[in-house]
């Protein structure tokens, strides 16, 4: 029996603030739903209360009061709690990523912030040092008048804190789908698009190579070339985080997450499972019941 659930990402429209570049607000509720969402602004995102699941991309996990993230342009991402979870109040910085071009392209100074928005095209999560000075900065941000110089000074020097830093990790291990593929390169984007439009019948190598007029011994090799992994791989990757989603919102059990999410048998589900999050599936429902989500149980096999 299929599983319910709404799969495809919901385009936002971000209100940006008059004679502003960018927007900042404070978003407060006693429950979020596990809602994808994408935008074409970048979003700097500050958990000041809460905790549940969050997703990017490919990635789901856990997250909780402090949780700080970037997310690029076009990104499909949102955030999953329940009421007896606690509410969530959220700090959001969103920005379009035209935004510092001028500086971008005329000062030497300013070009690793082109760097980092292209690594924010899989999600950023801050940690350690960097995390509690960004967050401090947003804190001091959301205070200051809105299209000030004041303002825009302050996000440029929490953007710069970034830049380079190695303690902000990916949290995807895709790029954005709906942001499309490289510049230029169609057949790829025609690939990533093909997956999203049927994220439970994802269509075999030989389907996709077809798609794109290549033979599957061509494609597995230019598959490879652009993702960084193969075909087989990045599909394994993605019917987990499927699975995971399964498990979270529809609170199946982990029998019909697997299968739902096309694994053939329990066996390889979980071999699978394991190498992508690191840990087992019953290991992984567990702590998301920790966090007021899927309930019910299913003993692993």
């Amino acid at each position: 029996m299929p599983i319910r659930m709404d799969d495809r990402a919901v385009f936002e429209r971000v209100p940006l603030e008059r004679m502003a570049s960018f927007t900042v607000r404070h978003c407060e509720s006693p429950k979020y739903r596990f809602r994808l969402h994408y935008h074409p602004e970048l979003e700097l995102s500050l958990v000041i209360r809460g905790r549940g699941v969050r997703l990017a991309g490919d990635s789901i996990d856990e997250f909780l009061e402090g949780d700080l993230c970037l997310f690029g342009a076009n990104l499909p991402h949102g955030r999953f709690s329940t009421r007896e979870a606690g509410p969530i109040h959220t700090l959001v910085v969103q920005f379009l990523p035209d935004f510092g071009k001028p500086l971008l392209a005329s000062q030497p100074e300013f070009r690793p912030l082109a760097r980092l928005y292209q690594s924010a095209e899989r999600g950023l999560k801050l940690a350690g040092d960097t995390r509690d000075r960004v967050a401090s900065l947003l804190r001091l941000l959301s205070g200051q008048p809105p299209g000030s110089m004041e303002r825009t000074l302050t996000l440029l020097r929490a953007l710069g804190l970034m830049c380079g830093d190695a303690t902000c990790v990916p949290l995807s291990d895709q790029s954005p789908v709906l942001a499309g593929a490289p510049a230029g390169d169609d057949r790829l984007r025609r690939v990533l698009a093909r997956l999203q439009c049927e994220p439970y019948a994802l269509p075999s190598q030989r389907e996709v190579a077809e798609l794109i007029g290549m033979s599957p011994q061509s494609f597995s090799r230019f598959f490879k070339r652009r993702v960084g992994k193969t075909y087989v791989e990045y599909v394994n990757r993605w019917r987990v985080a499927i699975a995971c989603r399964s498990m979270v919102e529809a609170g199946v059990t982990i029998t019909e997450a697997a299968f739902a999410a096309g694994f053939e048998s329990i066996s390889n589900f979980n071999r699978r499972f394991r190498a992508v999050k690191g840990v087992s599936p019953s290991e992984f429902r567990n702590g998301a019941r920790c966090f007021g989500a899927a309930p019910g149980s299913d003993p692993e096999p």
